[in-house]
Parts: C-alpha cells; structure tokens; sequence
C-alpha cells in the first residue's frame, strides 16, 4: 500500500542551480581528462583550459536555464491541507511507489526557496569580503615592503634576477620587493609592471641557488598571466560559492598551476632540484611562522600538495618528465571540446521536461484504503479527515460542506481522472463556504520512486508533470 510521509522536498531540474552544478561535473571531468593527456606544459593556454569548469556554468546557466533557483516546496498529504483550509491549492503531487497501481494524493503546503537563496547569498557574500580583505591586506604589505634595488647588502641578487628574466621572456623586468619583518614566503602580485614579494628570512635561510629557483618560480607565474587568471576564477568561484564542484575545479586550478610554474622554474635555472628543495625550505618557514593577517590572505598556505611538487621536480631532474612546452594548440582543441561538452550537458540537462528530484521524509503507513468513483455521490459532511487524523476541537457550529474526495488516501490510477472531475466539483460547492479556496487542475505532478529500496531514512523520487 502506498505510504503517506508527512513532508517532501523537491528540487526543480531546470533550475540555474542544478545546470550549474551539472555542467560543472561534466566540464571539470573533462578538463582533467584531456589535461592529464597533454603532457607538456601551456603556459597561460593550460591555465584558461582548467579555468573553463568555473566559467562554463555560468555561461550554460544564462544561456539555458528556465529558472534562477532551485525551487524547494513542502508537500503534505492531501487530507492534511484541506485541514487547514488554505487559500491556494495550486499545485497537486500524486505519489506513486513504483509497484501498485495506486497513486496518493499530496498538496503544495509552503516553499524554501527564498531561504535557500538567501543561505547561497550568504555563503557568496561572505566569499568575497574575504577576498575584498584579502585585497586590503595586499596593498599594506606592498605599501610597507621595500624594493630590493635600495637594499645595498642585497645588490649581488640584481644581475641572477635580470638573467632570470631576459630568459623567462618577460617584456618588463617586474619589481622584487622584500616584505616586512615576519611575514613569511614568496609570491607574485600584478600590476602594470608585475611585482615578486620575498620574506626577508628568505634571503637568510636559501642559498643561491635555491633564492634564484625561487624567484624564478615566481617569474613563471607572472610570464603565463597566472595573477589575474586565477583573480577571475577566484571571483567565479566565490559567485556560485554553495557548488562543491566549483571548489574543487579551483582547487585544481590552484595546483595545476604551482606544478606549472614549479617545470618553467626549473627550465629557467636548468636545476629541478634545487627548485624543491627551495620549495620545501619556502615551506618549512611558512609552516613556523606566525602572521596574524594569514587567515586573509589565500597565498600563505603551506605549499599545498608539496609533496607531488616535489617528486615531479625529482622525476624532471631524472629525465622522467619532459620539460619541452606543449605549445598552445593542444589546450586549444582541449578547450573546444570542454566547452562543447560542458554547454551540450547544460542544454539537456534544460531541455528535459519539466521535474524535479523529490525527497520524501518518514515513512508513516495510509491505512485508510483506497477512493471509488462511487464515493463522490455519498453523503454530505463536513471537511472530515479519518479519524486518526482528527484533533480535539472546541465544539463549534461549521458550514454543512461536502465531503473531499480522498482526503487521505490513496487512488487507483484508473480512477485518477474520475477522481480530478470529483475534486472539481467538490472545490465548485465549496466556494459557497469555503471562497478563498482555488483548485487548477493543469498544474498537476506524479512522482515516481527512483531506487527500488529507501535511500536510508528517504526515498528518492524523480517528479513529472502528469499527462492528464
């Protein structure tokens, strides 16, 4: 017999919401497919391909979706919402279990939606003000920081420096500024001219070789673009910032491009080697350190994924891993076929009729048997439940009303279109007590289990528009 549970959730497919994290699945499994077949390096080119599982979504989301958000209703037996008498009953949900031919009624009861939106703008807003913060915190520290050029007991680091970057192929020799006292690591900001900010205990605890590898680290990041590449999809990422999906493809964004930089350092100095154990020094001192603003700052991590960092540059110095550039039309190609991918999902995904995914909580039994066609020419009475579903009331006097079809209970699928003309005119003889109450028959739902077996304490549904 088909089971009555007393709330549902259901998730509209054709939101924005769900295209979103729909495409950026399919995207980022793509993009880490082709991205591991492509084995040389692409510079800037590499760094768009990686960026698309953060861009396409949103760009499938504009271009495809019926609505802005996921709408997340509250459905509850029929013979529950006639109870209360609501002013709307607009939208009807008959549940099926798969198996019987029986259907059961369920009522449009109240909707989330608008906590859910706010719940995502929370999350998004309070994203970006750490970013926003992020930004504050970078330009003190570039404010307070000096450049290396007026540092007379540091002049011997100016002509590697200048080497490093007539070979890295950079048009303008960027600024190398030493930070202020206790803030440690290395990194590179942008700018017109581009800057390197290094940690004064840097200077002390590298040797040459090692300071050269890691200034030409940062040379690579500012030769393929990296700043304000990952300044974009750090803000894209921040806007859809309630998709997990969306972390992840940063995260690997994110690591994609220290490896990438990580094999252009040590093309640049011709020493993988000392290029990790520079890494691993770098880390060593942020790891110690003690920076109040690093909670602000998405750079001062502790050199995430050092150790497949490492074990690349260690195979690169063995001649395991090449360090010839790929060029940029594989990661061309590549991202041709992510983005025809990632927006043909989205466009399915759209294009389905309209559903949604409904989750069903509890699982409590309708015993009351199933509606008969016969029963809408029965007795007159009032809105009466079964009657384990009555409440103590002060005794009142009430309008003799008709009583609802299957309020409660289940209804054969063959008697379903019976059983709609019933409720039609039983809603028509209610107005005469009952005005407020409205009834459209043309937006209507069946749902249908999608696992044979509950998914733990809920059953999973999958929700269409009925054909009737």
């Amino acid at each position: 017999m088909i089971t009555a549970a007393p709330t549902v959730l259901a998730i509209e497919t054709d939101s924005a919401w769900v295209v979103i994290i729909v495409v950026s699945l399919v995207s980022l499994f793509a993009t880490v497919l082709l991205r591991k077949l492509i084995s040389g390096s692409g510079g800037f080119a590499s760094g768009v391909l990686l960026a698309l599982p953060l861009a396409l979504p949103l760009v499938a989301a504009l271009a495809y979706a019926h609505a802005a958000f996921p709408e997340i209703s509250v459905w509850q037996p029929l013979g529950y919402a006639l109870r209360r008498a609501p002013s709307d009953l607009l939208h009807l949900l008959l549940v099926s279990d798969g198996q019987t031919k029986v259907v059961m009624p369920y009522a449009l009861s109240g909707s989330a939606g608008q906590w859910l939106f706010l719940v995502g703008l929370v999350v998004s807003s309070l994203m970006l003000l750490r970013r926003m913060l992020g930004s504050i915190v970078v330009h003190r520290l570039i404010a307070r920081s000096t450049n290396l050029d007026e540092v007379d007991e540091h002049a011997e680091l100016r002509a590697p420096i200048s080497a490093l970057v007539r070979r890295s192929g950079l048009k303008t020799e960027p600024e190398v500024l030493l930070l202020p006292a206790g803030v440690p690591g290395a990194f590179a900001v942008g700018g017109r001219r581009g800057r390197i900010l290094l940690g004064r205990d840097l200077l002390e605890a590298l040797d040459g070789d090692e300071l050269e590898a890691i200034v030409a680290h940062e040379l690579a990041h500012l030769e393929a673009h990296d700043v304000p590449l990952v300044l974009a999809a750090g803000l894209l990422r921040d806007l859809v910032a309630w998709n997990p999906v969306g972390h992840l493809a940063y995260k690997r964004l994110l690591a994609d491009r220290e490896l990438e930089a990580d094999r252009r350092a040590a093309s640049l100095t011709h020493r993988p080697l000392a290029v990790a154990s520079g890494l691993l020094k770098v880390c060593e001192l942020m790891r110690t350190a003690r920076y109040r603003h690093r909670l602000s700052l998405a750079f001062l991590r502790e050199g995430g994924g050092v150790k497949r960092r490492v074990a690349r540059l260690v195979a690169a110095a063995d001649g395991r891993i090449s360090m010839t550039p790929a060029g940029y039309m594989p990661y061309l190609f590549a991202g041709i076929i992510v983005a025809a991918v990632g927006l043909q999902a989205g466009a399915r995904v759209a294009e389905e009729s309209p559903g949604a995914v409904m989750i069903m909580l509890g699982d409590p039994a309708a015993s009351t048997g199933t509606w008969s066609p016969e029963e809408s020419r029965r007795l007159r009475g009032s809105l009466a439940l079964p009657q384990q579903d009555r409440q103590p009331q002060v005794q009142q006097v009430r309008p003799r009303t008709y009583a609802a079809p299957a309020s409660g209970r289940a209804v054969r699928l063959k008697d379903v279109p019976a059983w709609f003309k019933a409720m039609d005119r039983w809603t028509t003889k209610q107005r005469a007590t009952l005005v407020r109450m409205r009834w459209e028959g043309r937006k209507n739902w069946e749902a249908t289990p999608l696992f044979s077996q509950s998914v733990g304490p809920f059953d999973v549904y999958r929700v269409v528009e009925y054909p009737f």
